[in-house]
């Protein structure tokens, strides 16, 4: 299973092949590393770690002095999410309104500086893009976000990563970049978390395994990321539907749990 996802995840690259480019990047780029080095410490015969970096090399990931090309750093990059990225839970379409001090007053002197929307004949604005996240000026009193996906082990660790890593620094960006800008000190904002996705579920795993996937008005199931997933999808309940699957998870596993040890009673007893 572990082969197959590395292979889908590297577009047909072989585990080992993997294993070579994270030990490049996990090394400091002055240093060079010979096959003998990488032979040594993944514990495998020179002659087949000398074959996979020729592999490596044809495929345009391995320059001959070692090093990662440009396309091997970001596959690299790729491996290296995978690899550390064992956590439960990634929300996306997360969507946030700040909460404003006062109105921006220089709204209509800056709009046309930037790239223009128009929602509707009554919010015309503008966006701009900051650290991977999407902000709409679409008045003088309402400014909304898109942030990229966060990923959490619960729904309050979402909330904490998503204020901590992007909306306080964005918040901190608006208002050095746009001088009469005041956002709200105490309630920054507001965050709708529109899309949850269990990762890893083992319900989304056997769909996985089969390449079927589920769409209802609530719940999807697929493996469009590269991982099974559980997802809630209706924006106005996506987190309260989340909590019911996870309080069903607790109540399935604490049953299966009292089921065994009455099975391991019964069989000591017997």
């Amino acid at each position: 299973m572990t082969c197959n996802k590395i292979r889908n995840l590297t577009c047909g690259l072989s585990t080992l092949q993997a294993q070579i480019l994270l030990l490049r990047g996990f090394t400091s780029e002055e240093t060079l590393l010979y096959q003998k080095d990488i032979a040594t410490q993944l514990k495998r015969p020179l002659s087949t770690i000398n074959y996979n970096i020729g592999v490596l090399g044809k495929r345009g990931l391995w320059t001959k002095l070692n090093f990662l090309t440009p396309d091997g750093k970001t596959l690299f990059l790729k491996l290296k999410g995978y690899y550390e990225d064992t956590r439960k839970f990634r929300a996306h379409k997360i969507f946030g309104r700040f909460n404003l001090a006062s109105e921006y007053k220089d709204f209509d002197s800056v709009k046309n500086k930037y790239l223009h929307i128009s929602k509707s004949p009554k919010h015309s604005g503008f966006r701009i893009n900051y650290n991977d996240c999407v902000v709409l000026f679409y008045s003088p009193t309402k400014i909304c976000f898109y942030l990229p996906d966060v990923y959490g082990n619960n729904i309050e660790e979402i909330y904490a990563i998503a204020y901590e890593e992007y909306v306080k620094p964005l918040k901190d960006y608006l208002e050095k970049t746009f001088d009469s800008l005041k956002i709200d000190r105490h309630e920054i904002c507001s965050i709708t978390l529109n899309h949850l996705a269990f990762r890893y579920h083992q319900l989304a795993e056997i769909f996985k395994e089969f390449n079927v996937r589920y769409v209802s008005d609530r719940i999807e199931i697929d493996h469009s990321h590269g991982t099974a997933e559980l997802e809630t999808v209706h924006k106005e309940t996506a987190v309260q539907d989340m909590d019911k699957i996870i309080e069903y998870e607790k109540v399935v596993r604490s049953s299966d749990s009292c089921n065994k040890q009455e099975v391991n009673r019964g069989l000591t007893k017997g």
